[in-house]
């Protein structure tokens, strides 16, 4: 069965939106979805659910779910910024009770907005990013580890980050990156394989994991799960097709959709 395990409807904002998303998960022939809006950030409001909100978010989709239920299946998810001076809004997100799917994501951009100056290198800054991603794989709170290499987005909107360009390469990052895919073997999570970056640069070249993380997890045989991280409907399940046709991301799907 296709599963779309990453979407921001944003419930809470737009009442009855995730119709849109609904029907686009069935026109794409994917038959379980799951609802991850973004957990609060005092610091920062964006798309997410505001502060003090969270279990009003859980039971709206809980509704979501029962209204969709016989048409599509739909899981009750959320996704979780880890970073250590978070605890008060990791908190609220636990506290509120059980879920179906806890995406674990690092977004440096957001909760250290000091990195972005010219004494930061693109290197240096993947380094930091994937760190924080061990730490967050390490505390076991999780079932997916979302867009691994989220860094590269980054690299990519110097028109918004002021990043020295060193000459990013990913076999520099491999022995943090085999630790990272070896805890997330070990606590029995999924490498998310994220379609967000590709989708809205229209290259399929920058879906997350790259190619060699994914062949290394493969190799070490970590399990795969698959989300769109869609903003918007239209992108509900985009470059599944893709996928699938792509001789390494089909061999981690199958790790998904076999299930």
């Amino acid at each position: 069965m296709r599963k779309d395990y990453h979407m921001h409807p944003s419930v809470l904002r737009v009442p009855g939106g995730f119709d849109e998303f609904a029907g686009q998960a069935l026109r794409r022939g994917i038959g379980e979805v799951c609802i991850t809006d973004h957990m609060p950030l005092a610091s920062h409001k964006g798309d997410r659910i505001l502060p003090g909100h969270v279990e009003e978010y859980r039971r709206e989709v809980l509704t979501i779910k029962e209204k969709w239920a016989g048409k599509l299946t739909v899981k009750l998810g959320i996704e979780v910024d880890y970073f250590p001076a978070l605890t008060t809004e990791m908190a609220e997100v636990f506290d509120a009770g059980e879920y179906d799917w806890i995406h674990g994501s690092t977004h440096l951009h957001v909760v250290r907005r000091d990195l972005f100056g010219t004494e930061c290198t693109f290197n240096e800054y993947a380094n930091l990013s994937f760190e924080n991603t061990l730490e967050a794989v390490q505390t076991g709170l999780f079932q997916s580890l979302s867009h691994i290499d989220i860094h590269r987005w980054a690299f990519s909107r110097q028109d918004r980050f002021q990043l020295v360009d060193d000459g990013y390469d990913v076999q520099r990052h491999m022995p943090i990156i085999s630790q990272i895919l070896d805890a997330v073997k070990a606590r029995g999570m999924r490498l998310e394989i994220n379609t967000h970056f590709a989708a809205n640069t229209g290259d399929f070249e920058n879906v997350y994991p790259e190619i060699p993380i994914v062949e290394l997890a493969l190799e070490k045989g970590v399990l795969f799960s698959f989300g769109s991280d869609a903003h918007s409907a239209d992108h509900v399940g985009i470059l599944l097709d893709e996928l699938h046709a792509h001789p390494v991301y089909a061999k981690a799907l199958e790790t998904w959709e076999d299930d």
